[in-house]
């Protein structure tokens, strides 16, 4: 977000509920709007949009409002510093002035005759009254008579009328007659010459002079005292202490040359001839090295030399493909030697390289297991992979050919006759207390079935015939080919005899007050369940980032508190859980989770979770196919209940919405969270 909206971000989080706010403002760019606004009333639904649109006018309108007052104020400081803004004077009734564009006459009439006077604002006026009719005055008047009052032909007192400012001179005046004034001196603002020509001289270490009577340009002839040269700059600076020489002198500091055209820069230029031009590099009593352009062996080029009887090539545009490989073609003409103990990446997916194993050339997956691909030629999509994870190597194809070594132990034979003429005991590798042996399986065009052998604990174990895919894959008991019975796995029923009829009982708790399935696990002599830890901490995080020495630190701590995976940690009740905060590879979004193994290998699935502080511990107790149902209704459904919940993806995409992964056996596609993952048990009986 923009730093100012930094100081909402703890009322506005930057993710609410899994769903993350935008990092724009809201948008301040409407048109400006005087209509109104409607107003908002009770059943108005609690909806950003209508929040967002309010805030976007409101915000809209106060921006332009800023942008017409910011452009008033510059309008008004420009027309303050214009020194133009009243060259041709102010039109109209100017707010305040000291002289009247035009002077005004001032005139009385009625009972009294005077002498127009004439006002311009600069000073005050004086009418001259000559005459008075008495007979139109009104009311009681004090008149004094004393003298020739009504109509004086003379001052009683003459006056001086003086000039001041640009002229000066004066005259006495008494009124009995016009006056003249004699202008003694004028002090022009502007003049074309002066009277008397002026003489400008130049002294100290340069002399000339030249006569100025302001009637044209004058030019001067300095002659400069050589032996007075300056010896600072206009700053004080000492010259020869700052400045270099043309030729012959030495700088004491960095020189950088600003200039981004290329013309423009310091240019080191032979002219003699076109054999060699550079830049020489030299200790006190040493010669070090250069660096220049040498043209006498045919080749245009930029070399250095580190002393003087080596030259070395300069790699550039023009000669890089005679010395080193691009990045795409090119070829090899000598060996490719890798490091030792390194790992050199190929692409995103694997390194190769040496790793200390003799006479061994060495591969690794750099995001899965290590494997080849053996590409078809005519089908990119094509490939046959040999992998290696741990304990045994995988082929996802058949392999075609003969592999020498003891039949007796292969795991697979190459044709059906070697099958049919099978002599000894068929071998799996030992798989230890809790692990899933190699299966014998058959595919359909959309079902199959396996048979292997599974270990929950210590002298535990279970051999399993597992029905992939649909509900319409049976187990049948056959005679000579012919159906006698069969297990449906659509409804976990047994279909034949069993000592009776099973096909019309419809209450198994008639039973000894049991469940049928309760009955089957007394049957089988395992009412205790067994109960194992599927949830794979190590592999719910995507460390395709992490280093090999991460990982194998990671997984060796994968069971203690505080790690990468369980980073909810509440030392006050012991709860530990993976709060979420990791996305996985492959697509599949952050909170996904995964497990070691299928939950459907189970009766049950026990999900133990906690709050995101870990103050409290969920438990949900899943029948196996109650969670499958779930799966396949597509959308997504909730891992547990409640205010602390996880929203999963289903394993089938039912209507068109997209944008997710599916989850799977042993991926589950999470949603949204705001909760914790303790722990998830499969429990088998």
């Amino acid at each position: 977000m923009a730093k100012y909206l930094d100081k909402w971000k703890d009322l506005f989080p930057d993710t609410v509920g899994g769903t993350t706010r935008p990092s724009e403002a809201v948008s301040d760019q409407e048109e400006f709007n005087t209509d109104g606004f409607p107003q908002f009333i009770a059943q108005d639904p609690v909806n950003y949009a209508l929040q967002n649109a309010f805030l976007k006018q409101f915000l809209s309108n106060d921006a332009w409002l800023w942008v017409k007052q910011k452009q008033a104020n510059q309008a008004l400081d420009d027309h303050k510093v214009d020194t133009q803004a009243h060259a041709k004077g102010i039109s109209g009734n100017a707010g305040s002035a000291t002289k009247l564009a035009n002077a005004r006459t001032i005139n009385l009439s009625g009972a009294v005759t005077a002498d127009a006077a004439s006002f311009d604002g600069t000073a005050d006026a004086t009418i001259n009254v000559k005459t008075l009719d008495a007979s139109k005055l009104k009311g009681t008047a004090s008149v004094s008579t004393t003298g020739n009052a009504a109509t004086a032909s003379k001052l009683l007192t003459p006056r001086t009328i003086s000039l001041t400012g640009k002229a000066a001179g004066s005259t006495s005046f008494d009124g009995s007659a016009n006056a003249s004034i004699n202008v003694k001196s004028v002090n022009a603002d502007t003049a074309s010459k002066l009277s008397t020509a002026r003489k400008i001289n130049i002294t100290g270490n340069a002399t000339g002079a030249a006569a100025f009577d302001g009637s044209g340009d004058v030019s001067i002839n300095v002659s400069v005292n050589s032996a007075a040269k300056a010896t600072n700059d206009k700053n004080g600076a000492d010259i020869a202490a700052t400045y270099l020489k043309k030729a012959g002198d030495t700088a004491t500091g960095k020189i950088t040359f600003n200039s981004t055209d290329l013309n423009a820069l310091p240019e080191v230029k032979k002219t003699s001839d076109n054999n060699m031009s550079g830049i020489r590099f030299s200790s006190k009593s040493k010669f070090l090295g250069a660096v220049g352009k040498r043209l006498s062996n045919g080749e245009d080029l930029l070399n250095l030399r580190s002393d003087n009887s080596s030259t070395d090539i300069v790699l550039d545009s023009r000669n890089y493909g005679n010395y080193a490989l691009p990045k795409s073609g090119g070829t090899m003409t000598g060996a490719l030697n890798f490091a030792n103990s390194t790992w050199n990446t190929v692409g995103d997916d694997s390194y190769m390289g040496d790793h200390d194993i003799s006479g061994t050339f060495c591969i690794k997956g750099a995001n899965g297991e290590t494997g080849i691909a053996l590409v078809n030629a005519n089908n990119e999509g094509d490939y046959a992979r040999i992998s290696y994870g741990g304990g045994n190597i995988n082929f996802n194809k058949t392999i075609g050919g003969n592999i020498n070594g003891n039949a007796a132990t292969a795991t697979r034979a190459t044709t059906a006759a070697k099958a049919d003429g099978l002599t000894s005991n068929l071998v799996f590798p030992d798989i230890g207390n809790v692990g899933t042996s190699n299966k014998i399986s058959w595919s359909g065009s959309t079902d199959g079935a396996d048979i292997y052998y599974q270990t929950t604990a210590s002298d535990q174990g279970n051999l399993v015939l597992n029905l992939r895919d649909d509900d319409n894959c049976y187990l049948r008991i056959a005679r000579n080919g012919a159906f006698k019975s069969y297990f449906s796995p659509s409804d976990g029923n047994f279909h034949g005899n069993v000592n009776g009829n099973t096909d019309t009982a419809t209450n198994a708790d008639k039973l000894d007050g049991y469940h049928a399935s309760d009955l089957f696990r007394h049957l089988g002599g395992n009412q205790t369940p067994v109960i194992t830890d599927i949830f794979d901490r190590a592999g719910t995080i995507d460390m395709t980032t992490m280093s090999a020495a991460d990982k194998a630190t990671h997984k060796a701590n994968i069971n203690k508190a505080r790690n990468a995976t369980q980073n909810i940690w509440n030392t006050d009740t012991g709860i530990y859980a993976y709060g979420g905060d990791y996305d996985m590879s492959n697509g599949y979004g952050r909170g996904s989770l995964k497990l070691t193994q299928s939950y459907k290998n189970f009766d049950k699935i026990l999900v133990v979770g906690a709050n995101d502080k870990g103050e409290l511990l969920i438990y949900k107790l899943w029948d196996v196919w109650a969670l499958a149902n779930a799966f396949a209704g597509g959308s997504r459904f909730q891992l547990f209940h409640g205010s602390d919940y996880w929203f999963l993806y289903g394993s089938a995409r039912k209507g068109t919405r997209a944008g997710y992964a599916l989850s799977t056996d042993t991926v589950w596609s999470c949603q949204d969270q705001n909760s914790g993952i303790v722990a998830i048990y499969g429990i088998k009986y």
